[in-house]
């Protein structure tokens, strides 16, 4: 249960009882908040609620917060209230409060701060998507480590969850890497002739092992087939080999999607023109036509009659064109008719995970599918920013066109999955990232990853030696005096750890795993400090040989810690390591 959410009721029937008692109707009550104050030394929690009602009662808001203080002080898990300008009530709560918690982490284990706020409502998280011209790099795969860790938050809120990776195989990339492909082919058969790379060529080497194959396969026989039915078998082939080399590095890290979607099956001739003539029915697509874009000159701007997506009504600042002038259809009218097939799956929520070049596309596709559902379907667009690949804290330099590139396996296979996986949500998602390669391999408490595993596996030691020492084992961590609990680090620790369900609905609410990271690191931080206190006074260790019950307590408090710290990397989809 959420502390946060147990003491915000209880001011809640302070409200209400207030608003009675002077008139005012409960249910035109504005909201408040209660949370964790910036300074941590102003109290436990603190409230706006006398600055977020005093309008409505009519007081300033120092003068309705004294009357919180008063009715708030009542409360027996009450210690101290104080007021702070221009109104924010800061509580510091008694230890009692706290225990009780305790008690239910040990409980609950693995359910601690799960919750079915989700009722099943379906749900598709959409991640990595990279057009399979070759191997993922590093930036795909913050991407996806994104995309799995926003799924297990889902999935920890009791949504149903469909994980989903979409090909794009179809257009004028592709068309290039078939090309590409061939000229590999070419090229180790020893008939180039006069056919050239051309500007666009996928250089790595990846392509001559995939040719290196095709020829072990196939031989020479498409050197003089129909030039139409090799390109159209060279981009199959193609397509197919790099979804391999991009599952690979996906199964490196332990992700496993549940649906793979192609564009060319998906964005048909007939599916699309069935949604144009749906749309155009409902008046949401039209023949119309677009002013000149910014930079054309307006007195040279040719408007053409087109297919236009009336997408200005559901917040885009321009409606879209579906076709190009040649005929062709944009991307943008591949990628409705893609989001029409989620929505006809039934998906109520919609969440994409995109790279940060794609930023200036979000508008438009939200207003695609809030147009095509009648805003019955919600999409979130979250773009993953760049990672910058440091050695030793200098750059490495990447480029995929010139074919120079750290694939994603290649680092995942040097550094290792937990730990690719973890650095990936040290910063928010909008933040770009720094990976240095040399830290991530230190086994030093200055490594994130190992800081926390370290503190775990810690935990893991210490009740293992109590069961040797003392003979204590979980099944006598359940009837326990938490109030022997006192000393100023232990508190710390256990309103620490307390703090996850809040850190986990907030990392819901923004799609941002970056809190996760905090709260580990929160928690780490505590444990370690208590474990060092132990150190420098006998009085503080965990295990109290001539004192069983303070023992027991206090090995029921890093067990607590140790489940919580368990349940939130797997969450990431890290492993625990029992010793270090």
């Amino acid at each position: 249960m959420d502390f946060y959410k147990v003491f915000y009721s209880k001011i809640l029937e302070i409200t209400c009882s207030l608003a009675k008692s002077r008139g005012v109707d409960v249910a035109t009550l504005p909201d408040f908040t209660v949370e964790t104050p910036k300074n941590e030394e102003h109290g436990d929690i603190a409230t706006n609620v006398a600055m977020a009602l005093c309008k409505i009662f009519r007081m300033p808001p120092l003068e309705l917060a004294e009357i919180y203080k008063t009715e708030i002080s009542k409360l027996q898990e009450v210690a101290s209230v104080d007021i702070v300008k221009p109104g924010f009530i800061n509580i510091i709560f008694k230890n009692s409060f706290w225990y009780g918690f305790l008690a239910q982490v040990l409980e609950q284990k693995e359910n601690f701060g799960r919750s079915n706020i989700g009722q099943g409502m379906r749900v598709n998280v959409e991640y990595v998507s990279a057009n399979p011209t070759g191997p993922l790099h590093v930036g795909h795969g913050r991407g996806a480590v994104l995309g799995d860790v926003i799924a297990a938050i889902y999935e920890f809120f009791g949504y149903s969850v469909v994980k989903e990776y979409y090909i794009n195989d179809a257009g004028n990339q592709i068309d290039i890497l078939a090309h590409s492909l061939y000229y590999r082919y070419a090229e180790l058969l020893g008939k180039l002739g006069d056919l050239e790379k051309g500007e666009d060529f996928y250089p790595g080497d990846y392509l001559i092992n995939t040719a290196k194959k095709l020829i072990a396969e196939e031989g020479d026989k498409w050197l003089s087939a129909d030039p139409a039915a090799r390109n159209d078998y060279f981009k199959t082939y193609a397509v197919d080999e790099m979804m391999v080399l991009i599952r690979e590095g996906l199964a490196l890290l332990d992700i496993k999607q549940e649906v793979f979607s192609s564009e060319k099956a998906i964005a048909t001739d007939s599916a699309y023109e069935a949604i144009v003539k749906d749309l155009m029915t409902k008046g949401i697509i039209y023949i119309g036509t677009l002013p000149a874009p910014k930079g054309v000159d307006v007195a040279n701007y040719k408007a053409r009659e087109q297919r236009l997506l009336k997408t200005t009504d559901f917040g885009d600042d321009t409606d879209r064109a579906l076709e190009k002038a040649n005929g062709e259809r944009t991307y943008y009218a591949n990628d409705i008719v893609y989001h029409h097939d989620k929505i006809q799956r039934g998906f109520k929520k919609l969440i994409n995970i995109w790279g940060a070049d794609h930023i200036g596309y979000i508008k438009r596709v939200e207003a695609a599918v809030g147009a095509m559902s009648n805003n019955t379907v919600q999409l979130e667009v979250i773009c993953s920013q760049l990672v910058n690949l440091l050695d030793d804290g200098k750059p490495l330099r990447m480029s995929k066109r010139a074919g120079n590139f750290i694939t994603l396996t290649d680092l995942v296979n040097g550094v290792g999955k937990d730990i690719f996986r973890f650095m990936m949500i040290t910063r928010k998602n909008d933040v770009a990232l720094d990976l240095d390669v040399d830290i991530a391999n230190q086994q030093t408490l200055d490594n994130p990853v190992f800081y926390i595993q370290y503190a775990y596996a810690r935990i893991n030691s210490v009740l293992e030696n109590a069961k040797t020492t003392m003979n204590i084992t979980d099944s006598n961590l359940n009837n326990v005096d938490f109030s022997l609990l006192t000393a100023t680090a232990e508190i710390k620790l256990l309103k620490s750890t307390l703090k996850l369900p809040k850190f986990m609905e907030g990392a819901l609410n923004n799609n941002d795993p970056h809190r996760i990271y905090l709260y580990l690191m929160e928690v780490a931080s505590s444990f370690h400090t208590l474990w060092s206190a132990g150190r420098e006074d006998g009085n503080l260790r965990f295990i109290i040989e001539n004192n069983e019950k303070l023992t027991i307590a206090r090995l029921s408090l890093i067990k607590a810690v140790s489940v919580c710290i368990k349940n939130m990397l797997q969450c990431l989809g890290v492993n625990i390591k029992e010793k270090m």
